[in-house]
């Protein structure tokens, strides 16, 4: 190719790069014309909110509790990572949705540790009001919805999900050597009592629980005797 030659063809390829940014800017320029979806700034002052939500669960090395972001991220990222790597027939979007929003009741309930007999008494009222609220918000009425496809527990998802969170917190609770059980007065016994049964709800997730078993019965002193 000779000089001449080799100028027109970067001379083509200049209006091309120049056409192709036009309509790219054009098309920008539509889009950012549009009133966003939703409120950044209240969206952000309800997930902080979500975060300021403390359990009864320390983090190791952190000496602190934890919150319920933590809490939800960790419990979408195990359950993604195990339909992943178990190959289960299970929907792994829906597995990281229902994680991430089955707490967001918190926000206006608060959260009831598992070993508050008499909170959760009022337990289930208090999430019910909480959940109205969200689907009058338009800012979450999506979310709620989530919520209550969850709570409805209809598809192995939901079921995976909600083992899964027993699972992850007793699991923590052994990481930290919690001595949360044993001022409780939590036995062995009772232990199994009280979570055994949540744990079995999903099928998939038996041989963790064998390894909760496992790691509980490695671990008598950090039960009541």
């Amino acid at each position: 190719m000779n000089l001449e030659n080799f100028n027109q063809s970067l001379e083509s390829d200049d209006l091309r790069m120049s056409k192709s940014t036009q309509l790219h800017e054009s098309r920008d320029l539509v889009v950012a014309k549009e009133l966003p979806s939703m409120n950044l700034l209240q969206l952000l002052e309800f997930l902080t909110d979500f975060q300021s939500i403390e359990r009864e669960v320390y983090v190791p090395k952190l000496h602190r509790r934890e919150n319920d972001t933590e809490h939800s991220y960790n419990l979408a990222l195990a359950g993604w990572l195990i339909v992943e790597k178990d190959k289960l027939p299970l929907n792994a979007d829906l597995v990281i949705k229902y994680a991430l929003v089955h707490d967001l009741v918190e926000v206006y309930a608060g959260d009831t540790s598992a070993l508050d007999d008499e909170g959760r008494k009022t337990k289930i009222a208090r999430e019910k009001t909480a959940l109205k609220r969200l689907d009058n918000d338009q800012l979450t009425t999506e979310l709620a919805a989530m919520i209550e496809e969850y709570e409805e527990q209809a598809n192995p998802e939901s079921r995976f999900v909600y083992s899964l969170d027993k699972l992850m917190a007793t699991f923590m609770l052994i990481h930290g050597q919690s001595s949360v059980w044993r001022e409780h007065g939590i036995t062995y016994t009772d232990w199994q009592d009280r979570f055994l049964s949540k744990l079995q709800v999903s099928p998939y997730l038996q041989p963790y629980t064998q390894e909760l078993l496992h790691q509980l019965r490695m671990n008598p002193h950090l039960l009541a005797d």
